[in-house]
């Protein structure tokens, strides 16, 4: 089960919603079954934050069911999490890059029934082409890069 660390799951399973900086309660988006979401829940734990547990049931597909564009839509600004580059982006930034990249899907087509499927991930994506940290960081400008 460990190959759910893939996009849909490692952002729609194991997010943590910016509610907590506002004084509201952390939100953690999870499901038992994914190590993705164990490292983040190690990390509240370590630095003793609360969070409310928000059940992603992967068996019945939950996670491939465009939780992360439906969250994002309402909090991000420029990046995922407001108008400067946060860890959310760290993370974010190479799993766009690599479901584009690597598994060839079109953000900006619509995929089986859903028409557009992920603007705010495709305008989050377009904002962190323009980061020349970014830029540098891409795979296929690495030394060993066999692309």
């Amino acid at each position: 089960m460990d190959r759910i660390c893939n996009m849909n799951l490692t952002y729609e399973s194991s997010i943590v919603t910016r509610r907590g900086i506002y004084g509201e309660k952390l939100q953690l988006y999870s499901s038992w079954l994914s190590s993705c979401a164990f490292h983040v829940r190690i990390a509240l734990n370590l630095k003793g934050l609360d969070y409310e547990y928000k059940a992603v049931n992967l068996l019945e597909g939950e996670h491939t069911k465009h939780a992360l564009e439906k969250l994002l839509k309402d909090y991000a600004g420029k990046y995922a999490t407001g108008d400067e580059v946060y860890m959310a982006d760290l993370f974010l930034a190479p799993q766009i890059h690599g479901a584009i990249k690597r598994f060839e899907i079109d953000m900006a087509v619509p995929l089986y029934t859903f028409p557009n499927e992920f603007p705010t991930l495709l305008r989050v994506f377009e904002a962190y082409q323009e980061l020349p940290a970014l830029q540098d960081a891409m795979p296929e400008k690495q030394p060993d890069a066999t692309i």
